[in-house]
């Protein structure tokens, strides 16, 4: 009889970290043949004419210091999800190794837990019996999850307003070098300085939303910092910043079904 493979079955080990809070993951490959015509020839002859393509993502919620933050530099990172079948225990599992990671964003709201959605690009082995070559560390980080009251924000609009939600966003683009006599790339540059994008939901009280003449000349801009904290407010546990961030983007809202506010985007750079 076939067994089902449920969540329970299953562990996330991401460069060497078994994940707590993992909610979703997703591994995909392909392999690009498309058919290569040719005078007097009608068979079809199939041919790799394209890179090939290797991606993981997957979402967590936030329980602790994140180990996959330092990833958004030049490191490279294996991991894989190991799952077991309840009929037949073997365990088996979904692996990557020379790992990139792409996209890294956190998001938080009043009501929810705090989620961190990561993306990755492989260029190397990706499928079944593959695993990152890093040591593992099998001892899960406990499930607490951070929850918006735990969140500490000093955005200037915070101190007499009251911001409801966030998104802190990394992107990491890479740039794979190819050679001859090979599939996967020689070496990958990370492309800098990487961008930081700040989304804010804030419900107004006496915000006054800024000219968009003025800020042609004038850009407003501010430090940022975000921490996510324990339970009783005493230790941070993970933080975000970003300096001298511009913004870029003033939407204001009013309708009959919600409180007048504005989302606020603002961005920054790593170098």
């Amino acid at each position: 009889m076939y067994g089902r493979i449920i969540y329970a079955d299953q562990k996330v080990y991401i460069a060497g970290n078994l994940l707590s809070g993992v909610t979703s993951f997703k591994g995909d490959y392909q392999v690009p043949y498309e058919n290569v015509d040719s005078l007097g020839n009608l068979d079809t002859v199939q041919h790799i004419t394209k890179e090939l393509t290797r991606n993981i993502s997957f979402s967590r919620y936030i329980v602790g210091a994140d180990p996959l933050l330092s990833l958004t530099g030049d490191a490279e990172a294996g991991g894989n999800v190991i799952y077991k079948n309840r009929v037949n225990p073997n365990y088996q599992n979904f692996g990557f190794n020379s790992g990139y990671l792409t996209s890294y964003k956190v998001s938080a709201a009043v009501g929810q837990l705090t989620k961190v959605d990561t993306d990755f690009v492989v260029y190397n082995g990706i499928g079944g019996n593959i695993s990152g070559t890093e040591s593992v560390i099998d001892t899960p980080v406990p499930f607490s999850p951070s929850t918006a009251s735990q969140i500490s924000l000093n955005a200037t609009e915070a101190q007499t307003n009251r911001i409801v939600s966030f998104d802190y966003s990394i992107q990491c683009k890479r740039m794979p070098q190819y050679v001859m006599g090979s599939f996967n790339p020689k070496y990958v540059v990370l492309k800098k300085p990487l961008p930081i994008l700040v989304n804010f939901t804030v419900e107004i009280d006496d915000y006054m939303c800024n000219d968009i003449q003025t800020l042609i000349c004038n850009p407003y801009q501010q430090n940022l910092t975000i921490n996510l904290n324990n339970c009783d407010g005493s230790d941070t546990i993970q933080g975000y910043s970003i300096n001298n961030a511009k913004l870029i983007n003033n939407s204001f809202n009013s309708s009959l079904t919600e409180d007048a506010n504005v989302k606020l985007t603002y961005q920054g750079y790593v170098i």
